[in-house]
């Protein structure tokens, strides 16, 4: 079941900064094949920027992060490279009352679906994915004036053993 973590509250320098922190985030990732033991690479890691979700008029932006530890093969890797993260997609796009670790889990279950309905049947693939959220709010300032402040939320789910560490 996909988890979610509690809303992060900003210092003021960081609500400056709103939505911004999205375009700025600092990704990084490292592999190791281990030559001696692996004759191929069966994992990958996948970043969707918040431009991947855009929906005008939408007061929401989202990032995605995935990692996905293969087994047997590349070919569900390949295949949940893409297609996870377009039904992740889809699914926050849908139009339906549902919250969102419910849209991830169907997300989850749809691809699961459709790998099966490829064949992939000799190879799998453990998978952790983070969904960061940016929702602008209105606040009230002291002064009783009305401001727009950012609320971000972090979604996590995983699949298999994996599991993602939050700093």
């Amino acid at each position: 079941k996909p988890n979610q973590i509690p809303s992060i509250t900003l210092c003021p320098h960081c609500k400056q900064l709103g939505s911004q922190m999205m375009e700025k985030m600092i990704i990084g990732q490292a592999e190791e094949m281990n030559p001696m033991h692996r004759s191929t690479m069966e994992d990958c890691c996948v970043h969707r920027a918040p431009e991947f979700f855009k929906k005008s008029g939408s007061k929401r932006s989202w990032n995605f992060l995935g990692v996905y530890d293969g087994h047997g093969g590349r070919d569900q890797v390949d295949f949940l490279e893409d297609a996870l993260v377009e039904n992740v997609r889809q699914e926050l796009f849908a139009e339906d009352d549902a919250p969102v670790l419910e849209r991830i889990e169907r997300a989850f279950l749809l691809t699961d679906i459709q790998s099966y309905q490829e064949g992939l049947m000799t190879s799998g693939a453990t998978v952790i994915c983070c969904l960061i959220e940016c929702s602008t709010v209105q606040v009230k300032s002291t002064d009783s004036s009305t401001d727009k402040d950012h609320m971000f939320t972090i979604y996590t789910a995983n699949c298999g053993d994996a599991r993602a560490v939050i700093c």
